[in-house]
């Protein structure tokens, strides 16, 4: 895990600490039909996010950027169901995700290809509308070669619309 990564965990953490729940709180983010735009980083690159709620539990995400090693593009496309949150009041939501989905990155030689599993913790701070989040993927590497990579990572903050 990288020191960003880290970092950003402990932030999500701290936040969660400090946030009073509440049964009655709105939750701006968490809606059918609103999408979020930001900037996002896997194991594999870095660069644009979106998440798109299909209703309050359903959500698709993708990441579109340059691959790790940056002679490439990357592009991640994910399927999340989002679980009742973790806390919650007026202002805040931290709540969590699983889902699955993939990783594609046509480089100079050759394809990667890879499946993940995901799970994830976001925060959601309804007065903005920003969504930080962090979550373990780990991925199989399909192509070139078969590869298990458990620890892989991501992390990003988006802007909802």
């Amino acid at each position: 895990m990288s020191d960003r990564t880290a970092t950003l965990y402990g932030l999500v953490l701290l936040a969660a600490l400090g946030t009073p729940v509440s049964a009655e709180a709105a939750d701006r983010v968490r809606q059918s039909g609103n999408i979020g735009v930001g900037l996002g980083a896997t194991n594999f690159g870095i660069g644009a996010v979106g998440k798109y709620f299909v209703n309050e539990a359903n959500a698709v995400q993708a990441l579109v950027g340059v691959a790790e090693s940056g002679t490439a593009f990357v592009v991640q496309a994910d399927y999340l169901y989002n679980f009742d949150p973790i806390l919650r009041d007026d202002q805040h939501t931290l709540g969590w995700y699983a889902g699955f989905g993939g990783t594609l990155s046509p480089g100079a030689s050759e394809l990667m290809l890879g499946v993940a599993g995901i799970i994830g913790l976001d925060f959601n701070l309804d007065v903005a509308p920003l969504d930080i989040y962090v979550e373990v993927r780990p991925t199989l590497i399909l192509a070139p070669s078969a590869d298990l990579r458990p620890v892989a990572a991501g992390s990003g903050v988006r802007y909802f619309f």
